[in-house]
C-alpha cells in the first residue's frame, strides 16, 4: 500500500496544498483510490440556508411592540396604586385608572398572538380599529379627568382646586 503526504502547487496562484493520503486499503479489504485525494480533515459544508431575515426582523418587532404597551399598562397600574395612597384623590379614579392598565396588557397581549399568527401565515394586516379604541379611550379619559378635576369631582373632599 502506498502512504504518505503530497504536495501540490497551484501555478496561477503559486499556493500549496497538502493532501494526507491513506492506504490503498481503506480497512475493508477495498482499493481506495479516491482516498488518496481527500484531505484528512473534510472541508467545511456550506451552511444551511438561514431563515428569512425579514421574517425575524418583523417578529422582533411585534415583541418590542407588545413589550412596549405591557410597559404602558403596568405604568397605569403602577400610578393607579399611586392613587391610591394619595388622600386627596377619589378611589374610584385610582380604579379607573388600574382597569384602563389592565385593559391595555389584555388587548396588547392579544394582539401580539393574532399578529405573530398573520406574520407566520404572511398575512399581516394593520388593525386600525383596536388603535383607534385605545386612543379613543385615552382621550376620554383625558378628557373625564379633566372634567372631574375642573368640578371638583376628582378630590375625596369636593373641593374646587385653587
Amino acid at each position: 500500500g502506498r502512504g504518505g503526504c503530497q504536495t501540490m502547487t497551484n501555478s496561477d496562484s503559486m499556493t500549496q496544498s497538502t493532501t494526507f493520503a491513506r492506504s490503498d486499503d481503506d480497512g475493508f479489504g477495498m482499493d481506495s483510490a479516491d482516498s488518496l485525494n481527500e484531505p484528512l480533515i473534510p472541508e467545511p459544508q456550506p451552511a444551511a440556508p438561514s431563515r428569512d431575515p425579514a421574517r425575524a426582523r418583523n417578529h422582533l418587532a411585534n415583541e418590542r411592540t407588545y413589550l412596549a404597551w405591557v410597559r404602558t399598562g403596568l405604568a397605569l397600574l403602577g400610578a393607579s396604586i399611586a392613587l391610591l395612597k394619595w388622600e386627596d384623590i377619589s378611589s374610584v379614579t385610582a380604579y379607573i385608572v388600574a382597569v384602563f392598565g389592565l385593559l391595555v396588557i389584555a388587548l396588547s397581549t392579544r394582539r401580539y398572538f393574532v399578529v405573530m399568527d398573520l406574520l407566520e401565515k404572511n398575512e399581516f394586516e394593520p388593525n386600525v380599529g383596536e388603535a383607534l379604541f385605545i386612543v379613543s379611550a385615552a382621550l376620554i379619559a383625558i378628557v373625564a379627568t379633566f372634567v372631574l378635576h375642573e368640578t371638583g369631582n376628582l378630590y375625596k373632599h369636593h373641593h374646587k382646586p385653587f
